[in-house]
């Protein structure tokens, strides 16, 4: 498929020149988090992607599924003694070196991207470079919306217009700014189900052979990317099925599978020994269903969306309204039932989700498949049939285009570059200052145990530092895991066998002064730094 040159019309240039201004805030905008030091869950990822790519892959020191059923269903039974046997026989792994559990159930693409930005040796450095990845991948996440018109064949003057709109949108909404602050694996997801999306689209207009392993690769991706790549499948199926389509999967069954197997196998060879997919989604029943469901129990979800709205109200309203008005137009003069695939994939996505949105980074995925259903959309209807279109057209861009521009620029004034990156720095040295008190306070004792440990252990060096656990939000206690068991560590503190307990700040709300009252009371001397309260034996 050439590229039309009538996509480069006047308007599309300016808009066009719009979207580059809209990265370049992008950039600015995530250059002043640059400076931040890594979160938990952060320090996690990068920990794993030092490891490289092929230890990622190969899913070393982790459990076969086997072990993994076994031991999983002796705890749930709460058979402690036959626990104990199959730890042993099945060699169970140190958590802090197993890929299923810090990668925290997720599949391993994001920690093979993550792998080519933590070479550097010195911890400040690594993570800018991490910080980094994050304002490329967003760049990518940009491009993969453009790309897809490409991918389904439908890149027309008027679906560039349309993409270079939401894209632009997209790129200065609170949402997807906030996405790209942090590492996580939702981005990935974004970028993949788009590109998946596209490939259905292609194939069910088109369908050949080619395009049939097009599907099958890009649904590997997903997979690869994040374990919710589940729900945009059963979106498609049920797409099919509504729109009477499902036949032609069966027609092409061994072009979707066999390059789904042979994609995912090759870029992720580990999962023949550890089926990693299955155990995630046990490990979520778990949560679920035996641990009471506390860790999403908090979940407001109306509450949430709300939030949200308000956040990204710009953007929402525009998307509301636009899928709203062109599913109307639709029902009378679409050239096909095919515009509604896109929409039920991202229906279902959006309800599959909502209940687990601890952090709004979950639903972004949704976003990106929304804005590539509108432009589909646009692409399989005529707008110039509507005499409302047709009239005062010129008029009407000038309008939108000078609405972009505003839009576009209102937020430079609010960027406050130099003032929000000085602030980022000075908060890094504050942190990096608590770190070498802390190395210091903790220089001569033994038995460390830390809330947060793996980022004690990352920024200070020492791979001695155990984590404290909590044994649940409401009564959060003090707890070390040993062999993947709680083990309550309460008489040791009594006894002070334990020589610090160092707790975050940002993790004070479990660990409020009620309960690290009995520390105190254990004689163990309580100092505040910035960033931590340190209790040290006496």
């Amino acid at each position: 498929m050439k590229i039309p040159t009538t996509i480069f019309s006047k308007s599309n240039l300016i808009l066009i020149a719009l979207l580059l201004i809209g990265l370049l805030y992008f950039c600015l905008k995530s250059n002043t988090y640059i400076h931040e030091n890594l979160s938990w869950d952060e320090v996690h990822y990068s920990s794993l992607a030092d490891k490289g790519i092929v230890y990622n892959a190969l899913e070393k020191n982790s459990l076969n599924f086997i072990g993994f059923y076994k031991i999983g269903k002796a705890r749930a039974d709460k058979d402690t003694l036959l626990n104990q046997q199959l730890v042993k026989e099945y060699n169970y792994p140190d958590e802090n070196l197993n890929p299923f559990y810090l990668r925290h159930y997720h599949p391993p693409l994001a920690t093979y991207y993550w792998s080519f930005f933590t070479s550097n040796a010195n911890i400040y450095e690594k993570d800018k470079s991490l910080r980094f990845s994050n304002i490329l991948l967003g760049v990518f996440t940009i491009l993969s919306l453009l790309i897809s018109l490409r991918i389904a064949k439908i890149l027309t003057a008027q679906s560039f217009s349309s993409i270079l709109i939401f894209s632009i949108l997209l790129i200065l909404s609170d949402i997807f700014n906030y996405s790209f602050e942090t590492l996580n694996f939702h981005t990935f997801q974004f970028l993949f189900s788009v590109i998946f999306v596209a490939c259905l689209i292609r194939w069910i207009n088109n369908q050949t052979k080619k395009n049939a392993l097009f599907v099958g690769v890009s649904t590997a991706f997903m997979f690869l990317s994040l374990e919710t790549g589940l729900f945009v499948v059963a979106g498609a199926i049920l797409a099919l099925l509504l729109t009477k389509q499902i036949k032609v999967i069966f027609n092409f069954s061994l072009q979707i599978f066999g390059s789904f197997f042979i994609t995912i196998i090759a870029l992720w060879p580990g999962i023949l020994k550890t089926l990693a997919p299955v155990k995630t989604w046990i490990m979520y029943a778990a949560r679920i269903f035996l641990k009471g469901n506390d860790e999403y129990d908090s979940v407001d979800m109306g509450g949430a969306w709300k939030t949200m709205f308000y956040e990204n109200i710009v953007l929402f309203t525009v998307i509301i309204f636009t899928v709203i008005i062109l599913l109307i137009i639709s029902r009378k003069i679409a050239k096909n039932k095919t515009y509604i695939i896109p929409y039920l994939v991202a229906f279902t996505y959006f309800i599959a989700i909502t209940p687990f949105i601890l952090n709004k980074t979950y639903i972004f995925p949704v976003i990106g498949l929304l804005i590539f259903a509108i432009v589909y959309n646009i692409s399989v209807i005529d707008l110039k049939e509507f005499q409302y279109i047709k009239t005062n057209k010129k008029i009407k861009e000038y309008v939108l285009l000078a609405l972009l521009i505003g839009y576009i620029f209102i937020p430079f004034f609010n960027l406050n570059y130099t003032d929000n990156i000085n602030i980022n720095i000075k908060e890094r040295e504050s942190f990096n200052q608590d770190i070498l008190e802390l190395k210091e306070l903790l220089n001569s004792k033994h038995n460390i145990i830390a809330f947060n440990g793996q980022s004690l252990r990352y920024y200070l060096q020492d791979e001695s530092i155990v984590d404290l656990r909590k044994n649940s939000m409401q009564n959060p206690g003090y707890y070390i895991r040993e062999n993947g068991l709680y083990k309550n560590v309460t008489e040791e503190l009594k006894m002070n066998r334990i020589g610090a307990v160092v707790i975050p700040k940002n993790y004070l709300d479990y660990y409020p002064a009620s309960k690290t009252k009995i520390l105190e009371d254990y004689n163990y001397k309580k100092i505040k730094l910035k960033h931590f309260e340190v209790f040290l034996s006496q």
